[in-house]
């Protein structure tokens, strides 16, 4: 099944992500702890809102297709003068 993208956008002092896939019926699973996503992790189902810099890790899976690889959502939070801005390093692995 192909990579996993992530589409965000940015708000004072927050960051929204969402997870998208190209295959229609695939499903996505996250961490946001470092580790590798797994089918038992978080399944997602909705987009989410982070206020603080949070790796994101992903990957899609869909019945009779290899799982994904992992693709890595890594914003950097920059503070400046009661202001932050999330840039993205963004990687598919």
């Amino acid at each position: 099944v192909s990579k996993p993208s992530f589409q965000f956008d940015y708000a004072h002092l927050s960051t929204t992500v969402s997870i998208k896939n190209s295959n229609a019926n695939a499903i996505m699973y996250y961490t946001i702890d470092g580790s590798e996503p797994t089918t038992a992790s978080t399944l997602y189902t909705e987009p989410i809102t982070f206020t603080e810099a949070t790796t994101i890790k992903a990957i899609a899976v869909e019945e009779g297709y290899l799982n994904s690889k992992t693709v890595v959502f890594k914003p950097v939070n920059e503070s400046k003068e009661n202001t932050t801005n999330f840039l993205c390093n963004y990687s598919t692995g």
